[in-house]
């Protein structure tokens, strides 16, 4: 019985310090920087990506020569600080008001079916072409959290500019708010030295801006307008993208595939012709699981051949391998097509053992040890400066290790040897009770 049980406490270490090549799928020879500094790291590729087969990534490792783990962590890719985006407004001239009627537009104002503007008319008159412009309807209907802060450009080739406005927003045309009481716009030059402060921020979002001057001041001729875009919708300019084709749709929505671990943060739909969809994404592992909603619902369209597809990120990387896209409102002409962003890692690892190295991935009984690397390489960089980096490794062509047979669950040799413990414990303990009993019968036979 003690054997038994010590047996039962030693099978979890078994596997310390041997070869785990028979416990990985696949991997890719690691060619390590000239350099050859302690730290390498080497960026995951989609076909590392592909082969990863647990849900948090554990399982891509980084082996020497005898298939020996190496220390190593998977690192995040490195914050890129996001320049503003800015989309271009349609604007309209709108004529003066007649005296008295303080702020009644006194226009027509043609919308279409998706709420842009497409006319001004004058209930009085139409506005010369030639007339000196009085204030402007912008037309903000197209981005689906309003605007929150615009940039004008006015025709400055005449005169400096120097021009005190207000603005006002609303969101039917009818009832109007005040979103900027009073903003001066200066734009001088002087030789090559130029000096211009033409944003404008607003105290809330509207659909729809309408520009006047004050202190009796003139606008000049607008050249253009543009709104800048939420923080939420703009995407790292470095997003990779995975194009998913709809495996099927249910009454629940279209259903999609990913090929591999891939830490998704933005999600793009696109659909061929004219449309108008607020979508919702949710995910899962498998079927086992229930959906999860990781983004919407949000707005995406796409008419008269223009792309203005919104692209919502999500909180964090994303590794599930199920995506269901549901249609809140509006319906596609066509299958929509899922295109999910991701931003590729790193694998940070330190520089020891038996060369060559290889980086394997894909099993179901390994994964990677906690490995200090990341508080490796925060020392290296105070110590030589923050510009030091890791050596940069390349990778090779894939190769196939134990293939499909190490992602095969592992058997649960601890239920076994329990079974086995109790099994002899029965064993003995009727041993002992036979034993017992045949000493009883030879004691009443004497």
């Amino acid at each position: 019985m003690k054997a038994l049980m010590l047996t039962a406490l030693l099978l979890p270490g078994l596997a310390l310090g041997q070869d785990l090549r028979e416990d990985l799928d696949r991997q890719w020879p690691l060619q390590p920087s000239a350099a050859a500094q302690a730290i390498q790291q080497v960026a995951l590729t989609p076909a590392v990506y592909a082969g990863i087969a647990r849900h948090d990534a554990s399982d891509l490792l980084v082996l020497d020569a005898n298939g020996l783990q190496l220390p190593a962590n998977l690192q995040a890719a490195a914050e890129q600080p996001m320049a503003a985006q800015w989309r271009s407004l349609p604007w309209f001239v709108l004529p003066g008001s007649p005296a008295g009627q303080g702020d009644d537009l006194s226009v027509l104002v043609r919308r279409d079916a998706h709420g842009r503007v497409t006319d001004v008319l004058s209930r009085l008159q139409a506005p010369a072409a030639s007339a000196t412009p009085t204030r402007w309807l912008v037309d903000a209907s197209a981005l689906p959290d309003g605007v929150r802060q615009i940039r004008l450009d006015w025709d400055r080739s005449s005169t400096a500019l120097q021009l005190v406005v207000q603005v006002e927003g609303s969101d039917d045309l009818r009832q109007w708010r005040m979103l900027q009481p009073r903003a001066e716009l200066v734009a001088v030059e002087q030789g090559d030295r130029q000096l211009a402060q033409m944003q404008l921020t607003l105290a809330g979002g509207a659909r729809y801006l309408r520009l006047q001057p004050l202190d009796g001041g003139q606008l000049s001729a607008l050249t253009a307008i543009q709104a800048r875009l939420s923080d939420a919708a703009s995407v790292p300019a470095d997003l990779q993208w995975r194009e998913l084709t709809a495996q099927s749709h249910t009454p629940d929505g279209w259903l999609f595939q990913l090929d591999g671990r891939y830490p998704v943060s933005a999600v793009r739909v696109v659909v061929e012709g004219n449309s108008a969809v607020r979508w919702r994404l949710s995910s899962r592992e498998d079927d086992r699981q229930t959906w999860q909603l990781r983004a919407g619902p949000w707005l995406s369209y796409q008419l008269d051949s223009t792309d203005s597809v919104a692209e919502p990120l999500l909180q964090a990387g994303v590794r599930d391998r199920q995506w269901r896209l549901q249609a809140e409102s509006g319906a596609p002409g066509a299958t929509p097509t899922l295109m999910l962003g991701y931003r590729p890692e790193r694998l940070l690892w330190m520089l020891q053992g038996t060369a060559p190295y290889s980086l394997a991935a894909g099993s179901s009984r390994v994964q990677r040890a906690a490995a200090p690397v990341n508080d490796t390489l925060l020392i290296m960089q105070q110590r030589h400066g923050p510009a030091w980096q890791p050596g940069v490794a390349s990778l090779g062509e894939e190769q196939v290790l134990a293939g499909p047979a190490a992602l095969r669950p592992p058997r649960d040799w601890s239920t076994m040897v329990l079974w086995a413990v109790l099994l002899v414990g029965a064993l003995l303990v009727a041993g002992l009770g036979l034993n017992l009993l045949r000493r009883h019968r030879d004691t009443d036979a004497d």
